[in-house]
């Protein structure tokens, strides 16, 4: 569990880089966010 949650985090933390950087502080929350629900959902199966 805790590999396939590394590659999502490490494929979703990526992307980021090729967004520009004025909106840093949304994209930062968003992607807490995304992360948040995907552990979430992972752990109530």
């Amino acid at each position: 569990m805790e590999k396939i949650f590394k590659k999502y985090f490490y494929k979703m933390n990526f992307s980021f880089d090729d967004r520009p950087q004025n909106g840093n502080f949304m994209q930062k929350f968003d992607f807490k966010i995304s992360i948040y629900l995907y552990y979430k959902d992972a752990h109530q199966a």
